[in-house]
């Protein structure tokens, strides 16, 4: 009758994957070599399963944030400005808009560094088009610090004014409560709650959401589980790096603006969470947005390296038939 748990827990179900299976195929498409890698990244993180598929607004981000991603994706970088994706677009912006509008603040920027860099290249001067990088980066920061503002009402806790002392709030009170019944709080150390001594965390805080809890850390069962996940990521990313180099890495990410995108996103998001949590059982289900972008960041940038190995074969092969074949 639509008032029990399971059908409404269902319905919640379907529309979280649908719009995880709208990534899905946004990146695959791109990538159709490594689809079945993206599946994994995309559909089978269990942090994204369990925390997203429940009936939490966490679940209803992850349908809004994956057909935002979908729609973005054909009418900037597709070109297709049909009916259909301009209303899935609105629609999808305006479910975040009204659940969590601090997920905005951190896909806005990723998506503008991603049509940026998607159109850039095509500008023949080398000087004009270092300009233009220069002014668009400044004017997404500005834009970022005056959505921030306007919005701080409705951002409450994740605005630039608040964040901060929200932080600091949080971290004491965790603290207190951790040190008198245990538990699964964490410390990403001192600072004095203004926003610039937050930023000094910006490291830690990314860190504690994409790799922590460490396996030492994890005093209950779920927690344990979440400490596997992370050293998963954690490995992946340390071999993702080295398989292509450290320096070369950075270059890969730099001419690809799909990477630039998913690790824009990823980052800022995570710096957002993981500065205001404090709990490990609470930033499982606070991070979810976040970890399908960085798996599909870690899957594309791995396999990086074979695709510039196929490319130089093709070449090689072009270049050393004899003449007139």
């Amino acid at each position: 009758n639509g008032t029990t748990y399971l059908p409404i827990a269902l319905l919640f179900a379907f529309l979280s994957y649908t719009g995880i299976w709208a990534m899905f195929k946004t990146f695959a498409g791109m990538y159709p070599k490594i689809h079945r890698q993206l599946a994994i990244g995309f559909l089978f993180i269990p942090s994204t399963f369990v925390w997203g598929s429940g009936i939490f607004k966490d679940t209803v981000c992850m349908f809004g944030l994956g057909w935002m991603v979908y729609s973005s994706f054909r009418i900037f970088v597709n070109r297709d400005f049909s009916l259909k994706n301009i209303l899935l677009l609105s629609f999808s912006f305006y479910v975040i808009a009204i659940t969590k509008l601090y997920i905005l603040l951190a896909f806005l920027p990723a998506l503008l560094f991603w049509i940026l860099m998607t159109y850039s290249h095509k500008i023949p001067s080398a000087a004009i088009r270092f300009i233009t990088r220069f002014i668009v980066i400044g004017i997404v920061l500005a834009a970022f610090f005056f959505f921030s503002q306007q919005f701080a009402n409705e951002l409450n806790k994740y605005s630039v004014e608040n964040i901060a002392k929200t932080a600091e709030v949080t971290r004491t009170y965790i603290g207190t409560v951790t040190d008198r019944e245990g538990g699964s709080g964490y410390d990403l150390g001192e600072f004095d709650g203004s926003l610039q001594s937050m930023l000094t965390k910006f490291p830690a805080a990314v860190v504690v959401t994409l790799f922590r809890p460490f396996p030492w850390e994890a005093g209950k069962v779920i927690v344990l589980l979440s400490a596997i996940e992370a050293l998963l990521f954690l490995y992946f990313t340390i071999t993702a790096f080295l398989r292509n180099g450290i320096f070369r890495s950075f270059g890969l990410i730099g001419k690809d603006p799909n990477l630039m995108f998913c690790l824009v996103f990823a980052l800022i998001f995570a710096f957002a969470v993981g500065i205001t949590s404090y709990n490990f059982g609470a930033l499982s289900r606070y991070k979810i947005p976040c970890l399908p972008f960085y798996a599909a960041f870690l899957i594309i940038l791995y396999h990086k390296k074979e695709s510039v190995k196929a490319t130089t074969q093709v070449v090689r092969k072009v270049f050393s038939r004899p003449a007139g074949i």
